[in-house]
């Protein structure tokens, strides 16, 4: 019963105008471990407004998210009005979700499904941006207009372009000398870095920690997914695969500004390292897949965001996939993002083998990854 009731509490308090009886059903899904209603991300209404070219994962990434479905008034509790007759204090539910780690998570896809989440957007410029750099003979007068269009976009791609990570022996002042210095691709993958980075922020102090993190981490898989590819030769796949490494943990994402918004809602609300950690590794998988979706983005990248923790590994002959799980290790490795796992031996892993990297070849992409610590701070 001291379950029940404490779930009770939860659904009375979060969940917008429910019934005693619908909330009893919750609280006796929630002891039993059973789903009743079910998961939607974002929005259950209404299909999404642009259509999304299918081949295109770098323009399908580039597009504001937000839903907009009402959320109802909180519901009165019987056992509130009979604490405040008696000149009671209500209970403390913050304290009440610290304690209760699975109710927490439920109280996180509740306020998935139910209230009003909004992605950061990434500006027009450099979703026109992306739009001229994959065809197949973008126009270089093109891409250095757009780029010089939008101020914010330029001095930042300027400012990396510049950091220790690119540097040459000059420096470069134009956007027209960054294009020949760096290529037209690597351009894109800086537009593409600028533009998502404004993403990775909270006010919240322990939830920004975490998102710089998460930041950091999302570079290192995207670059070393890249770099893997580029040692296996196989160039067909790897801007594809600095893409699928970039937004891989975008459930992550997801979940950090899940909780930001809970914590904007109810100030009182404190959650601890560990609790946001189990939030994030329970639910990021399955939420980053439905994410992706709902953003029309390729089916091979949707399977990545969902899979690429899964073991056994199911599919031997998915290169992308095998790239990033592998460079999802060597950062895990070197402690890059949220795990420091130095003890693993990424050369004798099975994604290793099949790709046939030697162990010379992954500790030459572990130095080359220790850099992006200098490109996450751009």
């Amino acid at each position: 019963m001291g379950i029940l009731y404490i779930f009770l509490e939860f659904s009375a308090y979060y969940e917008p105008a429910y019934s005693l009886p619908l909330l009893r059903t919750h609280a006796f899904t929630a002891l039993y471990g059973w789903n009743l209603s079910g998961l939607a991300v974002i929005s259950r209404h209404g299909d999404f407004p642009i259509k999304l070219h299918s081949f295109s994962l770098i323009t399908a990434v580039l597009i504001i998210i937000s839903s907009k479905q009402k959320t109802g008034y909180l519901e009165k509790k019987e056992h509130q009005q009979n604490h405040l007759k008696r000149g009671e204090a209500a209970p403390d539910r913050s304290v009440i979700i610290m304690s209760q780690h699975v109710s927490f998570i439920d109280i996180v896809k509740q306020h998935i499904e139910s209230s009003n989440l909004i992605l950061p957007v990434f500006s027009s410029s450099a979703i026109k941006l992306h739009q001229e750099l994959i065809k197949k003979e973008p126009d270089l007068k093109i891409v250095e207009k757009l780029i010089n269009i939008d101020q914010s976009l330029s001095s930042q791609i300027l400012k990396t372009a510049n950091s220790s990570f690119y540097r040459g022996l000059s420096e470069i002042l134009t956007i027209k000398a960054a294009i020949v210095r760096l290529g037209i691709q690597e351009i894109g993958k800086l537009a593409l870095l600028t533009s998502s980075k404004s993403q990775f922020r909270s006010s919240d102090k322990l939830l920004n920690i975490m998102m710089k993190k998460l930041w950091q981490h999302s570079i290192g898989v995207g670059l070393g997914a890249h770099l893997l590819a580029k040692r296996c030769a196989l160039n067909d796949v790897a801007e594809h695969a600095f893409f699928a490494g970039l937004f891989h943990d975008v459930g992550k994402l997801f979940i950090l500004l899940v909780l930001d918004d809970l914590k904007k809602k109810k100030k009182s609300l404190n959650f601890s390292p560990s609790l946001i950690l189990e939030a994030v590794n329970d639910l990021h998988t399955e939420q980053g897949y439905l994410l992706m979706q709902k953003w029309n983005i390729p089916e091979q990248y949707c399977l990545i965001a969902r899979d690429h923790h899964q073991d056994p590994l199911t599919d031997a002959d998915d290169s992308l996939m095998l790239l990033v799980r592998l460079a999802n290790m060597a950062c895990a490795k070197l402690g890059i993002g949220f795990k420091s796992a130095p003890e693993l031996d990424t050369s004798s892993s099975q994604e290793a083998e099949i790709l046939n990297l030697t162990e010379q070849d992954l500790a030459e992409m572990e130095v080359k990854l220790e850099d992006t610590k200098i490109l996450a701070n751009q």
